[in-house]
């Protein structure tokens, strides 16, 4: 899982620092922000929240299809929210509202790309010469 939510992130920048910084330059906390100034804001605001749940349903994905012993695809996707339900009474998946929804609607060619991005980030046993 994630060490930190992104909640915290946007938490600890908006506390800690008194300015927000733009291209145009910076602006201090007491002014008010252009329409331009808050769409350019909330569109990098989205794209971090949009990675933090692609990351949350990897992981998911990652653990589910693990403790299923990596089935197919087509058996993994029909069995994402029972199985996450299962992992996540012993406490090894946190659930959120936003997760379930993403488990229950995922495609099976969505799961089947994301396996395969998953696998390639793990190490291979070496092979024997001939």
């Amino acid at each position: 899982m994630l060490p930190h939510s992104l909640t915290q992130d946007v938490t600890d920048v908006i506390q800690f620092s008194p300015k927000i910084v733009f291209p145009q330059g910076a602006m201090s906390a007491e002014d008010q922000m252009t329409i331009d100034e808050r769409r350019q804001y909330l569109r990098r605001m989205q794209e971090r929240y949009q990675q933090a749940n692609r990351r949350e349903l990897g992981d998911a994905l990652r653990l589910i299809a693990e403790s299923m012993d990596y089935v197919c695809p087509e058996r993994l996707a029909s069995n994402l929210v029972c199985m996450a339900y299962h992992l996540a009474a012993p406490g090894k998946l946190r659930l959120s509202p936003g997760l379930l929804q993403q488990l229950d609607r995922i495609g099976v060619s969505t799961v089947e790309r994301i396996l395969t991005r998953i696998h390639q980030d793990e190490l291979r046993l070496p092979r024997q010469g001939p």
